[in-house]
Order: C-alpha cells, then sequence, then structure tokens
C-alpha cells in the first residue's frame, strides 16, 4: 500500500469569496433544483485536498482488499454514505469525526491524513476551477439533458453513456479536466458531499 495512489490536489481557498450557485434560469436546472441552486455569495475558510479523479475499483481493492476483476479503472458505485462514514457521528454536529471502521476511517488510519467528503461549497468552487459558466470548460451548456457538445468535452451522461438502452459508467479521466486537472467532475457518478 502506498499513499499516492490517491491523487489529491491542493485547493487554495484560504478567505476566498466566490459566488456559489447556478443564475436562473440556467439550462439543464430542473425546477426543483432552482430552489436550492440560488447564486449566493460564500468565503472558504481552509485550504483543503480533493481527489483528481473518483475512487476507482482498482483503489477499492488496494485499500479495502476487495476483489473487483473487471473494469479497475471505472468508479465504485453503489457504496452508501452510512457504508462510508458510519453511523456514529453526523455533520455537522460532529464536524469530521467519522466511525473508525468506516470506509473513510480505515482510509484515514491506513494514510494518516484526516480524509472526508467536500462540503457541497468545496466540491462546487473545485469544480468550477475559476470559472462562471454552467460547464468548468468556460462554455454554457446547450441542450440540458439531452445531447450537448460542449458537456461531450468534460463528462459521461445519459446524452452520451447509453448502449443497449443503459447507461454505462466510464473509466476515470477519459475526458478533459477541468483548468486545475480535476477530472469528471460534471457525469460519470454522482459523488457524495458533506
Amino acid at each position: 500500500y502506498r499513499k499516492e495512489f490517491l491523487l489529491m490536489r491542493k485547493i487554495t481557498a484560504a478567505g476566498i469569496k466566490w459566488l456559489m450557485g447556478a443564475p436562473a434560469g440556467e439550462k439543464g436546472q430542473a425546477a426543483n433544483e432552482a430552489v436550492n441552486e440560488t447564486q449566493h455569495f460564500v468565503m472558504l475558510t481552509n485550504d483543503y485536498y480533493i481527489g483528481t479523479f473518483e475512487f476507482t475499483k482498482g483503489q477499492y481493492n488496494q485499500v479495502y482488499g476487495e476483489t473487483y476483476t473487471e473494469d479497475l479503472t471505472n468508479p465504485v458505485v453503489n457504496v452508501s454514505w452510512n457504508t462510508l462514514r458510519g453511523t456514529t457521528y453526523s455533520w455537522p454536529q460532529d464536524l469530521h469525526a467519522v466511525d473508525p471502521s468506516s470506509k473513510i476511517g480505515v482510509l484515514r488510519g491506513l494514510t494518516g491524513l484526516e480524509m472526508d467528503f467536500p462540503t457541497e461549497a468545496e466540491w462546487e468552487y473545485a469544480c468550477r476551477a475559476g470559472t462562471t459558466t454552467s460547464l468548468n470548460n468556460g462554455k454554457n451548456l446547450q441542450n440540458g439533458a439531452s445531447a450537448d457538445s460542449n458537456l461531450d468535452e468534460l463528462g459521461w451522461y445519459y446524452g452520451n453513456s447509453m448502449v443497449d438502452n443503459s447507461r454505462i459508467v466510464h473509466g476515470v479521466g477519459l475526458k478533459r479536466s477541468n483548468a486545475w486537472r480535476l477530472f469528471d467532475m460534471h457525469g460519470n457518478v454522482r459523488e457524495y458531499c458533506l
């Protein structure tokens, strides 16, 4: 086991104030999301680290002794919040406390690093990488949920991932990164935030 496989990037964020959320009427936004996406200013208080890629099946095998044998560069799916953080502690009441036997607790024990999910503000700040457009390549969505060449550059989604009427997951890092060299921030699989 080696710490290097985690591939993390430091996000310089301490004291940075930025506009979080999407503007009203942005393409791709469902009506119920508009309430949660109201733009507002956020001040981040600390620098933090975030994964360059989504956590892969190969990494999961290496850390947890699992036995995935296929698609080892694909991200892990179908792992619950409770499996990852445990059920003893809750966010934000207990801040970054996790069960030692949870997946994150085990990873902390192996690395000596206090890893956790990013807050929604940390995730969005890292995803946007200084952009103010709907996509982190400086472009906006053209079509919302259907095929969209601007989104095709960055991620896998329903418009470009359907095979025989089923959506497939793809290996990490196959699409263009954002300006901060973070991959798969748009699409492929859902990502947890605190």
